[in-house]
């Protein structure tokens, strides 16, 4: 079930790719920590995790309904995928910079592994709300529809890159 953890795009690549894919996946493991954390909610222990801020969220021996459910689809998890996509497009911006290498396709590529990204968290999301929900029948419930979500991150990515690549007019030397 954890083959979201393979992040991995289809070819032809660019030389970047293997260090990207690697520097990606790093930078989501809390959100990988988080989901699996979710999925023990209904277990004996509870759910016990922290949010962006590093505050406590547990729950334990209620159902996945009411508070829990909304703090699950509020915002919990769109700050580790916002940390993650800054942290990644950064990287990649640095890693061309060191390089001399021109960032672009290199910042598609990392756009598109966090896309993806995007889409498993969202889906694996989709799924944990059904097994909560559904308490051991997730069939038994309807799944969510994450469409406007995955839309919705995946214009927060583009907008990223714009932002962390955006620079001014280089100023004239002054005369003399």
């Amino acid at each position: 079930d954890f083959a979201m953890l393979s992040l991995q795009l289809p070819g032809p690549r660019t030389p970047l790719y293997p260090i990207i894919q690697q520097r990606v996946t790093e930078a989501a493991q809390p959100i990988f920590e988080r989901l699996q954390a979710w999925r023990m909610m209904n277990s004996g222990p509870g759910l016990s995790t922290t949010d962006i801020h590093g505050k406590p969220v547990r729950y334990s021996g209620v159902k996945f309904e009411g508070s829990p459910r909304v703090v699950f689809w509020s915002g919990f998890f769109e700050p580790f995928l916002a940390k993650a996509a800054r942290e990644s497009l950064q990287w990649t911006i640095d890693c061309c910079r060191e390089r001399r290498l021109d960032a672009g396709e290199y910042l598609t590529e990392t756009r598109d592994l966090l896309a993806l990204l995007v889409e498993r968290v969202y889906e694996y999301m989709a799924r944990t709300d059904q097994l909560l929900r559904g308490e051991g029948f997730p069939n038994s419930v309807a799944p969510k529809n994450v469409s406007p979500k995955i839309e919705a991150m995946k214009g927060t990515l583009d907008d990223l890159v714009v932002a962390l690549t955006h620079e001014g007019t280089p100023e004239s030397p002054p005369p003399g």
